[in-house]
């Protein structure tokens, strides 16, 4: 850890090497002390614009034409070189607010899943009204605007309001107070900090490469396993499936009504969200779905009454379930114990093995890419994704003897259980870097180390 960190302290740039001076009280809670010569001022006295946009209307004749328009999907802390969207020449005429901005400008998101999220323009655009535009003067680096406010982004979302979704107002961004050191201290640390985000987001690259690189392997091991073997050398002969070619030749191809029960939850029979209780019979939905295990703990539960009215979809420790609906479509894995009675929501199928049928296999047969690509295709594209009971039914699966599905079931919890081990040491890796890149930035956006040129 303090060796890499060193080598981003020390490398690049020619920038970066840290000093300590006098310092005072800035008088504000988040700043802390700053250096003696350095000032704090409200934003907006520091901003030639600020401003936001709009959504044109509903008509065909205001999209799809030669001017960028943002929304704060868009953002990327980072500059902002292209956009999803464009309006026409006749949007920006019928909407008064919806005025075109100079590069560069930072842009913050107010609302939404986004909120916090920021960006600097490299040419001119329009926004929608979730976007806030800002325009320096002279005196302020408008880079080193961008990265005092990322280092502050955790402060900013404790200023939203809002139940459902949190807001920043653009008066509660204007009345910001931020340190402001004379203008070449600012140049100075706005170089420093884009030559060391730049290394620490390309260190970050490279172990999300190496992550995406370990999750196709992990998939690959997954697929040989539960449609070749892991016996070399046997003899093998045509599934008679074309997505599963070859199979061992003392390999059975069924389907999943023939080895197995499923089902799912016929609607929610009236039940409502307000008719959760503190404490009862566990009722899982999607999100309690993850691909490392079943959430058992960040549950709703549901009394007895509710439980008992549909008895075909309480589970049993060797159950399959897999998430028929949304955006988890696909997700499976199999209840191996169970903290209490529990049950499942309509978005979650249960599948129970018959005899022939180890539990642990088919949870890895339905990970294998040969069934998550079926269930790709069998989605209804009509709103929600959505996966039918008769659709599972008429997949065909591989059933190895009981013995070897254990054999492959065992091996593929080691193989697995290895792969991911190494995934969370790199994930472990990105959170430091990005810690780091965060603290960077705030102490140098604050004067708590001074970058010399």
């Amino acid at each position: 850890m303090e060796a890499w960190r060193r080598s981003f302290d020390e490398g690049g740039g020619g920038a970066g090497i840290f000093m300590t001076r006098k310092m005072k009280d800035s008088g504000v809670e988040w700043i802390g002390e700053i250096p003696e010569e350095w000032n704090i001022r409200k934003l907006n006295g520091l901003l030639q614009s600020i401003g936001s946009g709009t959504t044109p209307k509903s008509n065909p004749n205001y999209y799809d034409g030669e001017y960028a328009w943002l929304n704060t999907g868009d953002l990327t802390d980072d500059l902002i070189q292209n956009v999803n969207k464009t309006v026409t020449k006749l949007a920006i005429q019928d909407h008064s607010a919806l005025r075109i901005y100079d590069a560069p400008s930072v842009v913050i998101a107010l609302y939404g899943a986004t909120i916090g999220k920021l960006g600097i323009t490299t040419y001119p655009l329009t926004v929608n009204q979730a976007c806030c535009v800002m325009t320096t003067m002279p005196d302020l680096n408008y880079k080193y605007l961008f990265y005092a406010l990322l280092s502050i982004r955790k402060y900013l979302l404790t200023l939203s309001y809002g139940a459902g979704q949190p807001n920043i107002s653009g008066e509660t961004i204007k009345s910001l107070r931020i340190s402001h050191p004379p203008l070449l201290t600012q140049n100075r640390i706005a170089s420093f900090l884009d030559t060391k985000s730049s290394l620490i987001d390309a260190a970050v690259q490279k172990e999300r490469e190496v992550i995406d690189k370990l999750k196709e392997y992990r998939q690959a091991v997954i697929t040989e396993a539960v449609t070749k073997g892991i016996r070399p050398g046997v003899p093998m002969k045509e599934s008679g499936v074309e997505w599963i070619g070859e199979i061992p030749k003392h390999w059975i191809i069924s389907r999943f009504s023939f080895e197995t029960w499923v089902r799912a939850r016929l609607g929610w029979k009236g039940l409502k969200a307000d008719e959760y209780v503190d404490a009862g019979y566990i009722f899982l939905s999607t999100p309690n779905l993850k691909e490392e295990k079943i959430d058992f703990e960040n549950v709703n539960y549901i009394n007895q009454f509710r439980y008992d009215e549909s008895p075909e979809i309480k589970l049993t420790v060797g159950d399959v379930l897999l998430a028929k609906d949304g955006s988890t479509l696909g997700t499976v894995n199999v209840v191996r114990n169970l903290p209490n009675e529990a049950t499942v929501n309509g978005s979650i199928a249960v599948i129970t093995p018959k005899n022939n049928v180890n539990s642990v296999y088919l949870m890895y047969l339905i990970k294998s890419s040969y069934i998550q690509n079926i269930i790709r295709c069998l989605k209804d594209g009509s709103g929600v994704p959505h996966l039918f009971q008769r659709d599972i039914n008429k997949i065909y699966i591989t059933r190895p003897p009981l013995p070897e599905q254990q054999e492959i079931a065992d091996y593929l919890e080691a193989k697995c259980s290895e792969i991911d081990a190494t995934i969370q040491k790199r994930e472990l890796a990105i959170e430091k870097l990005t810690a780091y890149k965060q603290s960077l930035i705030y102490e140098c956006v604050t004067g708590k180390k001074e970058v010399l040129g």
